[in-house]
């Protein structure tokens, strides 16, 4: 909870601060790439992580407004030292990977807006269990702040808060031990990005 109330203030003192970039390259026909990411990790008795990476690609059709190709990359793992009823050690592990569009459109100079929406397959093996195949899609409104670094500002480095709407409710459903990792994957994430123009093509 406290990591959560700095990375809020973060975005907040940077969302602030959008008026001091004056001229960064989000004009119309500059192409970019840009990855977002967050994670968790928490060790113990019950030890558990989860890593998501968003790669994209996109391009300007308008001052300020972009749209582009985007797709998700999620990792979990999870191991207990036992489950309700025998002492053995349960490890399961997800890997969902989906693919997708996603449009954004800057508020303010380095404030933005961005709707993503993709889908595809999340993969789950389990201790003592069959493997299963589930299929997967989610929607992420997103608000951001990009800070253009350098002469030229053709590199960003972004803060994000969204909401990820998912349709897969337990990735773990057929563990009955209870975990944080086991509940809804819909929910509030916060996300760092790195973003590079490439320019106009020629």
């Amino acid at each position: 909870m406290k990591t959560n109330k700095i990375l809020l203030l973060i975005f907040i003192g940077l969302s602030l601060s959008s008026f001091s970039q004056k001229v960064i390259p989000i004009s119309k026909g500059n192409y970019f790439i840009e990855s977002n990411f967050n994670g968790r990790f928490i060790g113990g008795v019950e030890k558990h992580g989860v890593l998501n990476i968003r790669p994209s690609a996109g391009f300007f059709l308008e001052d300020k407004w972009a749209i582009g190709i985007t797709s998700r990359l999620d990792f979990y793992n999870l191991k207990l030292n036992q489950d309700n009823t025998n002492n053995k050690l349960i490890h399961a592990k997800s890997t969902q990977t989906e693919i997708g569009f996603f449009t954004q459109y800057y508020l303010l100079s380095g404030l933005y807006a961005k709707l993503s929406t993709t889908a595809g397959m999340i993969h789950e093996t389990y201790t003592d269990h069959p493997n299963a195949n589930k299929f997967s899609y989610t929607i992420s409104p997103a608000i951001g702040y990009d800070l253009f670094l350098g002469k030229k500002k053709k590199v960003a480095l972004g803060v994000s808060i969204s909401y990820d709407f998912s349709n897969i409710e337990n990735a773990f459903g057929k563990i009955e031990y209870p975990t944080p990792l086991m509940h809804n994957c819909s929910g509030f994430k916060f996300n760092f990005s790195v973003k590079y123009i490439l320019g106009k093509k020629k």
